[in-house]
């Protein structure tokens, strides 16, 4: 039977969580919040300990309820941490049981909510209703390895939500948060990349910069690219990144919103590798600059001094005026 020392080496958050003593007086409820924190990017764990961990009998398998306005995003937790850690499957049934907490925060009756968790709810159902919560998480954390079984009881919970009312158009998420889980997002809090494959990027054009010791590269992918990388790697593929994703709240001034909802309605606006496309229609001066000198001239409304560069009307122009193979793609 394999004893947390002995998976500390291979599980590398599971050191720093059995040895935080701030941590250590939450006994069975340690591992949850400590796996929710992490997934949810939050750094004060005893504040979020304080305001979120509902720990009562009454609390309708909620043992976690996560609430921020301010971020749009709204997390349920269930938690389990058995006497054996590494086993090859948590119990199902416990993911299950948030499809009891779905129904009690989400569904029943406000009166009859318990109070242990009736402040929680009709603040989610408000979130829900005004539209300030744009994303809702159920999650199960455990110290047991991901299994299918789980997964499957998540997937009814996720039809559960999908077909309320109340949480139409908003994102929904559910995931397992077991060991493998936790020590990936655990890695990522450290500022480690995961992906440690080789891959090649179909790009036509690529813009370099080269320091001492370091190249990094700018390029152009298409969605379809993109969309095929996160399917392989998921959140694996952002690991390292200063921050996640802040969510996109409905609100005039929310880029990432304003974003989302170019892609959704006109993603024709969106930046192409042949075109400088700064959500606006740059073809017109692309397509013009015959005739211009060369200080004149603009790829897609970035100026090119560069004179190697005076017939080229592609990123390949930006390309040379930092050094990698000049000539290669002027026309």
């Amino acid at each position: 039977m394999p004893t947390p020392k002995h998976l500390a080496e291979t599980y590398s958050f599971i050191g720093p969580l059995l040895s935080d003593q701030a941590l250590a007086k939450y006994g069975s409820n340690a591992l949850p919040l400590f796996a929710v924190t992490l997934h949810l990017d939050v750094e004060d764990l005893g504040t979020f300990a304080t305001d979120c961990l509902t720990d009562h009998p009454a609390d309708k398998k909620a043992d976690i309820i996560y609430i921020s306005e301010a971020d749009g995003v709204a997390c349920v937790a269930q938690g389990y941490t058995g006497k054996q850690w590494g086993r090859q499957a948590a119990p199902a049934n416990k993911a299950g049981d948030l499809n009891t907490a779905a129904a009690w925060l989400l569904r029943s009756p406000i009166e009859d909510v318990p109070d242990a968790i009736r402040a929680q709810a009709k603040l989610l159902r408000d979130g829900l209703q005004k539209k300030t919560i744009t994303k809702l998480i159920f999650a199960y954390a455990h110290n047991a390895l991901e299994s299918h079984n789980v997964e499957k009881e998540l997937k009814a919970v996720k039809h559960l939500l999908a077909g309320l009312e109340l949480v139409k158009g908003c994102e929904i998420e559910v995931l397992e948060l077991g060991l493998r889980r936790i020590e990936a997002l655990y890695l990522t809090s450290r500022g480690s990349i995961q992906v440690n494959e080789e891959i090649t990027l179909p790009a036509a054009q690529v813009i370099t910069e080269i320091g001492t010791g370091w190249r990094a590269f700018v390029l152009s992918l298409s969605g379809q690219v993109l969309y095929n990388l996160y399917e392989n790697h998921k959140n694996a593929l952002f690991s390292a990144n200063l921050r996640d994703f802040l969510g996109a709240r409905k609100v005039s001034g929310n880029v990432n919103n304003r974003i989302k909802e170019t892609a959704e309605k006109n993603p024709r606006k969106f930046f192409r590798a042949e075109q400088w496309h700064h959500n606006s229609d740059e073809e017109g001066k692309i397509g013009s600059q015959e005739g211009r000198t060369a200080n004149q001239r603009r790829i897609g409304g970035q100026r090119c001094s560069d004179d190697r560069c005076h017939r080229c009307r592609r990123l390949g122009t930006l390309k040379e005026r930092v050094g990698v193979g000049p000539g290669d793609n002027c026309r």
